[in-house]
């Protein structure tokens, strides 16, 4: 009996209780599936069986309990249904549209349809709901009840114990999920937010070359963070109405990931020449310790830190400049640079940031903008107001989304990345180490 029943019996509504009064499925002796939910991730289903002659299958009756993961077969039907039809109407149903679904919960079902009815077309009846009054069913070993009043946690069998930390992991995953989505909820009206993503590392990053404009994908080892990034995603309850990328695949392969792995697939995705890394020249696919050797470690860290500084260039002629690549070919080839200093990067970004992506995010559009260190290192540098020696010296973590938050007039208000803080820091350190090198 919960306690706002037992408040009922006691002294009706005006002592602030409260009974639902529902039609009694007698079909309950055959037991009902139990699914335990984290938010919207099904965890666990399991068949509850009252002992022979009674109707309830509550813990400490003599219930029979049966076991089954969240992808049991037998019933797919009905979870697919539930996750991906249903679910959505429930909260609006209990009028609390603007409520997430509990962060531990659990339906209950009872089986409507006649026996030997195929499993794709059984149809259940919810016979209740349970948010406040549900614990792990993994952990009940741990339950002090009459005939086990000792029980403890250390009763809990090694298999029950990693269960149930999956479950508690899920957990804070959308917890944390929640507080960003409120957050974002919450935030200063006339705020318009623009998440800016860096690729993930490339082939060619992870050999320490000059990658530039070289066409080089993402290494296989940097996909995870590409999914990663898309949980970070789809926790914070971003759903983009446009995206901007890079023409380079490294970036395109990094934005799709994310895209896919936080359910945003309808949107149009625009691909920018002018969202390329900066182009090194002749630097491009020379080690950083091969290009010291051949020009110096005084020269080399002037075209990689001083902002006029332009390595050496691509002539027209030579088959490594852009304007001899098919893919640039409706670019006007006086436009496309042989190599650039960071200067020219920011004067390329920009227009394009001012007249193109600005006035998306302006409208109220939901902008996802995955670009590369430098062409992110142009936007923040614009909108943050950052000197030269700031911008240079700015690392960017890549496959971590950056979110932007800016004011009616597109001045900065905040930046954060969807991240632990502490996480973030670790990540900037390892950066930090490496940039040493």
């Amino acid at each position: 009996m919960t306690f706002l029943a037992k408040m009922y019996l006691e002294g009706g509504k005006a002592a602030g209780g409260q009974l639902v009064d529902q039609r009694f499925c007698p079909r309950i002796v055959e037991g009902e599936l139990r699914y335990n939910c984290v938010g919207d991730a099904l965890v666990g289903i399991i068949h509850k069986k009252p002992a022979e002659g009674g109707i309830s299958a509550v813990g400490g009756t003599g219930s029979i309990y049966t076991y089954y993961g969240p992808d049991e077969p037998k019933f797919s039907n009905l979870t697919t249904n539930f996750l991906r039809r249903d679910l959505p109407y429930i909260m609006p149903a209990l009028g609390l549209s603007d409520e997430p679904v509990p962060l531990w919960w659990t339906t209950d079902f009872i089986l409507a349809s006649p026996e030997g009815t195929p499993s794709d077309q059984e149809k259940w009846i919810v016979g209740e709901f349970n948010c406040s009054c549900v614990g792990i069913s993994k952990c009940l070993a741990a339950y002090c009840k009459d005939d086990t009043p000792n029980a403890c946690y250390g009763d809990i069998s090694k298999e029950d114990l990693a269960e149930a930390d999956r479950y508690g992991n899920i957990m804070g995953e959308k917890a944390l999920g929640i507080m960003n989505k409120s957050r974002m909820g919450n935030a200063t009206p006339g705020v318009f937010k623009v998440v800016l993503l860096k690729n993930c590392e490339s082939d060619w990053n992870m050999q320490d070359l000059f990658t530039g404009w070289s066409d080089v994908d993402v290494c296989e080892s940097a996909r995870t963070e590409a999914v990663e990034a898309g949980r970070r995603l789809k926790g914070s309850g971003f759903k983009f109405n446009i995206v901007f990328t890079s023409v380079l695949r490294r970036c395109i392969r990094t934005a799709w990931t994310a895209l896919m792995e936080s359910e945003n697939f309808s949107m149009p995705v625009i691909n920018s020449w002018r969202l390329n890394e900066r182009h090194f020249g002749a630097l491009e696919g020379m080690s950083r310790a091969d290009a010291s050797a051949t020009h110096g470690q005084e020269k080399l860290a002037s075209w990689r830190r001083c902002f006029d500084a332009t390595p050496p260039a691509y002539q027209t002629a030579d088959m490594r400049h852009p304007c001899n690549n098919p893919l640039y070919k409706h670019v006007p080839k006086d436009t496309l640079p042989g190599a650039e200093s960071m200067r020219q990067v920011v004067d390329r970004v920009l227009p394009f940031w001012n007249d193109t992506i600005s006035p998306c995010v302006m409208s109220g559009k939901s902008v996802l903008v995955a670009a590369h260190s430098n062409s992110i290192r142009a936007i923040g540098m614009h909108l943050e107001g950052m000197s030269e020696t700031e911008a240079a010296n700015w690392t960017i973590l890549a496959g971590v989304p950056l979110v932007y938050e800016l004011d009616t007039n597109m001045r900065f208000v905040r930046k954060y990345y969807l991240m632990d803080a502490e996480e973030v820091a670790v990540k900037l350190a390892n950066a930090a180490s490496r940039k040493a090198k």
